[in-house]
């Protein structure tokens, strides 16, 4: 019975941090892109800096973006499928993001896009 309750105590421990693990990751992977369009903002305008309101923002909607993609990963098998879902997913985060820029920053980043 012991060896059975500390199989089981050790599956839970295992489960939540690999659980934890992956969401960490997600933002880490998050945060360094909202680091690069901060950059790409601050390239072009100096004072088009993203609040910190914004970061956290654009951080949780790339969290979602991830975690979005790994399920349709998951549930779609047709990689041409899997593909177009991703795309419009990019299309739609992209339209958010961009919705949640004042119109200084959207200029730069309309400037920064020709750029490169």
């Amino acid at each position: 019975m012991k060896t059975i309750k500390l199989l089981l105590s050790t599956i839970l421990f295992v489960s939540i941090t690999a659980n934890a693990f992956a969401q960490d990751k997600a933002t880490i992977e998050a945060t360094k892109k909202v680091d690069e369009l901060n950059k790409e903002l601050v390239s072009v305008d100096k004072s088009a800096a993203l609040t910190d309101e914004q970061q956290k923002e654009i951080t949780a909607l790339y969290v979602e973006k991830s975690k979005a993609i790994k399920k349709i990963k998951e549930e779609v098998t047709d990689k041409n499928e899997q593909k177009e879902q991703i795309q419009a997913l990019n299309k739609a985060l992209g339209k958010k993001v961009y919705g949640l820029l004042n119109k200084q920053q959207q200029v730069a980043k309309k400037a920064a896009k020709e750029k490169s």
